[in-house]
């Protein structure tokens, strides 16, 4: 077999450029976009970029969803299924379409609903070859593209191992420093352009059928078949235990799963051959696979519903129940047809993808109803809500397990449900809900106590928003700097005593969350209320902010009373103050 010459590489190229000009269009940007995103975070300034990097990561996942949808379209142009006119206004309203839907699945950290539209998209390039293609074309056309990008995968990784051992060679013999984002865009320029090139390339046009590939076929019928049929045997041994000893695993889902994925991929390989006189092996697989996953179909939904009964839905079970779903239309459509449809399959994963990414069903939407009716159901069953009522007398009372099973609950549910429906949720169990929505507030609003070991959640003043009058300066009263270094041991309150016409007391509270008092020396005090101002993170970055001030200003027996922070942090558990790092001053004016 020669090397293709330079000028066959060239013609393809520009062929591959002519027939699919919008898919290059869209891999070109997701690799500029990609390459300047590993620039930008590779700066020493990267903490400041993070408007431009997450708008790159915008584009860059956007654009993977855009490349398949727009292949989908060409093909079903190419198909004369779709005019030009419907192409071009579809591939016009998918690109911005998708940037829109990815900046809301990052944003609200539905990693679960972005690969379901991930999946989506691929399937319905699967999909656009049924027009026009008889059963037999269908599964040449998906070969095709199915060995193609087995090929892209291997060319592209021994392309960017080479090369980046290449220029490791520069960096080790000749002194040239490399640094890490030469090789991370080199990955991107490979992945981003040399892979897509070389897929597209092979995306046939027609589909006469071809002969069987021999590797594919002693591949299929000497390792995947077999592995399936031992995977079989193990399944049907853990039933038979199941029903013997009536102790059925929740695990046990991912394996019928994965043992339904091997099947159905190697009953897809091998379709062709099932009428085929000479292969009655695989024949005999073709008719009966689909039989026998049947009562394994039935334990995977038992076993699912165990799980989900006892913990309600989340992002990963809805994934398994979506498989489970696909599983049981696929299973019993194989099983009822003597002679099933293959374009069958593909459509009905495309259609449970599409339900999980969009629409009112949802993972993301269907796991946070389910959390939430979880943990309303909790509340309501230890009888911490009654009747709309918060009954915060009831928790010393409750034993340990359920307090723990209560705090675990609801961390997980503060972690994958956003503040406004957390907001609505606690509004719709009882009359009000706290300002600001966190775990912290949250456990306050019930009354709770969490463990003395909680994680400690910083709280940090943003000095970009200014609350500071143009004169801070006192010009009847007095002005004292302040240094507050402190953390709490056995309790002890965190405060500053300053002295103007007698003692002044500025301390945080122990009693109250969030809030810091101030006490006059004729023992007046007035509560400050931080929670509404405070920023809440674990992961907050407070050099972030620039220099500014930030104040609060009371009256107590006639005199105004200014505290301006120039820094302002702290940690909180147990829904008290854990420590406090605050610099600024204290203005006390007479009237």
């Amino acid at each position: 077999m020669l090397l293709p010459s330079l000028a066959h590489i060239r013609t393809v190229f520009f062929a591959t450029l002519r027939r699919f000009p919008v898919e290059l269009l869209v891999a070109t940007v997701g690799t500029v976009c990609a390459i300047a995103f590993v620039i930008l975070i590779a700066r020493e300034n990267a903490s400041d970029l993070k408007e431009q990097t997450k708008t790159l990561t915008y584009v860059i996942l956007s654009c993977v969803l855009s490349m398949s949808t727009v292949l989908a379209l060409t093909i079903l142009r190419e198909g004369n299924v779709l005019r030009a006119a419907w192409y071009w206004l579809l591939v016009a309203g998918a690109l911005p379409g998708f940037y829109w839907f990815t900046t809301y699945a990052v944003s609200s950290e539905s990693t679960s609903q972005y690969l379901a539209a991930c999946a989506a998209v691929h399937l319905f390039v699967a999909v656009s070859g049924i027009w026009k293609r008889s059963r037999d074309e269908f599964w040449e056309f998906n070969k095709s593209i199915f060995l193609r990008l087995l090929s892209a995968g291997i060319f592209t990784g021994a392309l960017v191992a080479g090369t980046s051992a290449a220029l490791a060679s520069l960096d080790v013999l000749f002194d040239v420093k490399i640094d890490y984002w030469i090789y991370a865009s080199n990955v991107a320029v490979f992945v981003g352009w040399f892979n897509t090139i070389h897929v597209l390339s092979g995306v046939p046009t027609r589909s006469p059928l071809q002969p069987f590939p021999l590797v594919l076929l002693r591949f299929t019928q000497y390792v995947l078949l077999p592995l399936v049929a031992l995977f079989m045997i193990i399944l049907y041994a853990y039933a038979g235990k199941v029903v013997l000893f009536s102790n059925l695993d929740g695990n046990v889902a991912g394996y019928v799963l994965a043992e339904a994925i091997l099947g159905t991929l190697a009953y897809l390989l091998v379709y062709p051959l099932q009428t085929s006189e000479n292969h009655r092996w695989i024949a005999l697989f073709g008719r009966w696979f689909a039989v026998a996953m049947l009562p394994l179909t039935i334990m995977l939904w038992v076993a699912i519903g165990v799980r989900v009964a006892a913990y309600g839905v989340t992002e990963e079970r809805y994934a398994v129940m979506a498989l489970a779903t696909c599983l049981s239309v696929v299973v019993l459509y194989l099983s009822a047809w003597r002679s099933p449809d293959i374009r069958f399959i593909p459509v009905v994963l495309l259609v449970v993808a599409v339900v999980a990414a969009i629409g009112p069903l949802n993972v993301r939407s269907v796991s946070v109803l389910s959390q939430l009716h979880r943990t309303e159901e909790l509340l309501r069953k230890t009888g911490l809500v009654v009747s709309r009522h918060i009954q915060r007398d009831v928790w010393l009372q409750l034993p340990a397990e359920e307090r723990s099973e209560i705090l675990s609950q609801m961390r997980f549910t503060m972690s994958i449900a956003d503040s406004t429906t957390l907001r609505d949720w606690m509004q719709s169990i009882a009359d009000s809900a706290p300002q600001v929505i966190n775990y912290d507030t949250f456990i306050v609003w019930l009354g709770v106590q969490s463990s003395v070991n909680e994680g400690l959640v910083r709280a940090v003043l943003p000095m970009d928003q200014y609350r500071s009058p143009k004169n801070i300066w006192a010009r009847n009263g007095s002005v004292q700097p302040f240094v507050l270094r402190d953390y709490r041991e056995d309790d002890r309150e965190i405060q500053h005593i300053f002295y103007d016409s007698g003692e002044w007391v500025l301390r945080f509270e122990n009693t109250t969350p969030l809030s810091m008092s101030i006490t006059s020396p004729e023992g007046t005090s007035a509560l400050v209320d931080l929670s509404k101002d405070l920023v809440l993170s674990n992961h907050y970055q407070v050099d972030r902010f620039p220099r500014g001030y930030f104040t609060y200003s009371v009256m107590l027996n006639g005199k105004r009373v200014r505290v301006s922070f120039h820094e302002f942090w702290g940690t909180v558990s147990d829904n008290t103050w854990r420590n406090v790092s605050a610099e600024g001053i204290i203005l006390v004016e007479r009237p």
